[in-house]
């Protein structure tokens, strides 16, 4: 522009447009020249206070983030009043955020909330989540949460999961529901189904919802998809079926949990679904699958609770065979493995079972 134009009364508001259609050209270089030249040659035209805030935008959108700062920063010291104040702490918020710098984002954000008054605020309050989130800030953030699920805004089902997970986590049950439920019904991925279908029937068991649950954990199953959730559904409703005595339902189900966890990194659930068989078998009074099953357990998993009762149940189903040194066997690798363990203190020493080791006087039994 030359001088003699320079001059001319509507320059600041040509410059301004020039800036507003490079931008929307997304040729955000030249828009920030042409905001940068208006705001240093007319500081005091009424078109200003935009400009600063839509060069902190060009900004960011040039990924310039330490100017973009200072450009938003300048924004909300000059005007404290202005209609875009939300925005800028907003987007504040966010530059902050990218620089770990955790409280000054968590502050912005705040802000941008509180004065915020329009549909935007649903916005800005689903970023403060994960920024509460990497604080460590756990309960304000499941609180900051929640309440948006009565909302229209679409929350990512990764924050529905944790939201979920920590209700249940903190014995908070009913809103535990509502997210898991809110996950169903949201995402239209398979594997979000089956995760949110498993943590809204673990939701409904402990609010003694019992039928409902066994609905939501079949559903959860019927998720074209392998997760660790499908598992865990499984034999969840492979113990509802047992504690209902229907052993043939309860025997699918924990057969089923076996085959999903075939893999190593589901070890720890597959040794579940062999106690749970294994505590069927000793209901049948089938002693030769419970002693497999429960073996099965102490073999493949040293877990400082089901190992060594399984181990324990292991020498009853053996005693009830008469194999009494596989009994003895069994009963010789509690009290080495777990010699604290309650299922050890339950046991107690007989005499005069043949084979015992000689450096035993007595071998550990148990009464059949």
């Amino acid at each position: 522009m030359t001088a003699e134009y320079a001059q001319d009364p509507s320059a600041p508001s040509a410059l301004f447009a020039s800036a507003y259609c490079l931008a929307k050209l997304d040729r955000y270089d030249q828009a920030v020249q042409d905001w940068e030249k208006m705001i240093r040659q007319y500081p005091d035209h009424e078109q200003v206070e935009e400009a600063l805030y839509q060069q902190g935008i060009g900004e960011i959108k040039l990924e310039r983030n330490q100017g973009a700062r200072k450009t938003l920063d300048t924004f909300v010291s000059r005007y404290p009043t202005s209609k875009r104040m939300g925005e800028a702490y907003y987007w504040l918020g966010i530059l902050a955020d990218k620089n770990n710098d955790l409280k000054v984002a968590e502050t912005y954000l705040k802000a941008a909330i509180r004065v915020t008054t329009n549909t935007s605020v649903q916005k800005r309050t689903l970023y403060l989540v994960p920024v509460l989130q990497k604080q460590k800030k756990y309960v304000e953030a499941a609180d900051t949460l929640q309440p948006l699920i009565q909302t229209s805004i679409e929350i990512p089902s990764a924050l529905l999961e944790w939201l979920a997970r920590y209700r249940l986590q903190h014995k908070a049950y009913p809103q535990a529901q509502e997210a898991s439920e809110h996950l169903v019904q949201t995402t239209r991925k398979a594997i979000w189904k089956q995760i949110g279908f498993y943590l809204q029937g673990m939701s409904m068991i402990h609010q003694g919802q019992l039928k409902r649950a066994e609905k939501a954990l079949k559903q959860a199953l019927e998720a074209d998809v392998k997760t660790r959730e499908g598992v865990q559904a499984a034999l969840k409703l492979g113990e509802i079926k047992l504690a209902n005595n229907e052993l043939v339902d309860a025997v699918t189900y924990f057969e089923k949990a076996g085959e999903g966890a075939s893999t190593s990194e589901y070890i720890d659930l597959r040794v579940q679904s062999y106690y749970g068989l294994g505590k069927i078998a000793a209901e049948k009074e089938d002693w030769q699958e419970a002693g497999r099953y429960f073996m099965s357990v102490a073999i493949l998993f040293d877990d400082t609770y089901l190992s060594p009762e399984s181990l324990y149940k292991a020498a009853q189903a053996f005693g009830h065979l008469g194999k009494l040194a596989d009994k003895r066997r069994a009963l010789k690798e509690l009290f080495e493995r777990y010699p604290d363990s309650e299922w050890t203190k339950i046991s107690k020493p007989v005499p005069g079972v043949s084979g015992r080791s000689p450096n035993q006087n007595n071998t550990p039994s148990i009464d059949m």
